[in-house]
């Protein structure tokens, strides 16, 4: 059904609880986030302590994986950051009064999280709302970081 594709299967010994802290349940899920590490394009979530580990390893390894991954919740962010912003990939059209209209050449800047929608503030319009939170992807900016000197004893 899927000829461009290759799915890998193994044991679930990680995913039962009663295993989950044995010997096989720890190759199980070392063995998972090595495999997961080595993918093209990985679909997860960020609120998993595995999904985060996964997509770490992803960022330390020899090829950017920053845009090679699609995240099914929260997004992945440091508490108490620099506010996120998205790009908006989707047009949308809200639903319910709370939700924000969004089209294609737009910004948003993200204020709350959620698995789904996101709230925030469109730049260009002020309004403030509700958004999909697959219809939007971050906005990287680059942050000077100081180098400072040292000096050796």
């Amino acid at each position: 059904r899927y000829p461009n594709y290759q799915f890998i299967c193994g044991e679930s010994a990680s995913a039962d609880v009663n295993s989950r802290f044995t010997k096989n349940g720890l190759f199980g899920i070392m063995k998972d986030v090595f495999l997961l590490r080595e993918c093209d394009y990985l679909v997860l979530t960020m609120s998993s302590n595995i999904g985060r580990y996964v997509q770490e390893m992803r960022e330390t390894s020899s090829h950017d994986a920053t845009f090679r991954f699609a995240n099914l919740d929260y997004s992945y962010h440091a508490t108490h950051g620099r506010d996120i912003v998205h790009e908006v990939l989707y047009d949308h059209t809200p639903l319910t009064p709370c939700e924000l209209p969004s089209n294609m050449d737009q910004k948003v800047r993200r204020h709350t999280d959620g698995r789904i929608m996101l709230g925030g503030l469109n730049q260009r319009t002020k309004q403030v709302g509700m958004y999909p939170a697959f219809k939007v992807k971050p906005v990287l900016t680059p942050e000077s970081y100081p180098i400072s000197m040292v000096e050796n004893d």
